[in-house]
């Protein structure tokens, strides 16, 4: 099967799959070259079947008449399976698999099916890719804008601020210690690094939250908080 398919079976293919759509055609260009895709086609076996298959992807411009339009310039793409029952003859299956489409991106083939319908449903899939854009972007945006606000705020009259990342750590300053429960507002401020917060007054580095435990450690003294539903509980 692999010997049959060569550069020359690939393009005969494009002509005879192209040519019934077409009053006539001056010119086909392929976007890879064919002899390439000849080397690299894979052989496979069916999960239901018996047949080997391999599945050819043949994608390029035509230049051309169509019925009933002038001579403009296409672009085509042919994605579907030969396999030993069709290898002779695979021109009518491929047919359902090619797809015709002008400059401005208008079906003007769709595998058969009626193209009108086929835009519509492109439009449709179009309009809901961009809308989903359009949603994780206003995420995006919704996030840091989250984030920034948790970069410069304040605790009970104590500013708190994002210095600079150290390690996995992220470095806060405060114009004062915070007590345990401030520690605990400041958090829900910053939102959830994954990592560790070091909190300095001036150049002193007090106090850690450690989000993997929830917990709260203080430098000096040894403290350890433990943090459960936003409650602050010593745990030494």
């Amino acid at each position: 099967m692999k010997k049959k398919l060569t550069t020359e079976y690939l393009n005969n293919i494009i002509k005879q799959v192209l040519e019934p759509q077409f009053a006539s055609i001056s010119e086909i260009r392929h976007d890879t070259d064919l002899e390439k895709k000849s080397q690299n086609i894979k052989i496979e076996k069916g999960r239901f079947d018996e047949y080997y298959y391999a599945t050819i992807i043949l994608n390029g411009v035509v230049n051309g008449t169509m019925y009933p339009s002038n001579l403009k310039r296409y672009r085509f793409s042919i994605v579907g399976r030969i396999t030993e029952k069709n290898i002779n003859d695979p021109f009518e299956d491929l047919r359902h698999d090619l797809v015709i489409f002008d400059e401005n991106k208008e079906f003007v083939y769709y595998k058969g099916e009626d193209v009108v319908e086929a835009n519509k449903k492109q439009k449709e899939f179009e309009n809901k890719m961009q809308e989903e854009i359009r949603k994780d972007e206003a995420k995006k945006q919704k996030e840091e804008k989250k984030r920034e606000a948790g970069r410069d705020f304040s605790i009970d009259g104590i500013r708190v601020y994002f210095a600079y990342q150290e390690g996995t750590s992220y470095v806060y300053k405060t114009s004062k210690e915070l007590k345990p429960k401030q520690i605990v507002n400041a958090i829900n401020k910053i939102g959830d690094y994954n990592n560790v917060i070091q909190f300095y007054y001036d150049d002193t580095h007090y106090a850690d939250y450690v989000y993997d435990t929830h917990c709260i450690i203080y430098k000096s003294t040894g403290y350890i908080y433990k943090v459960i539903n936003g409650n602050v509980f010593k745990a030494n």
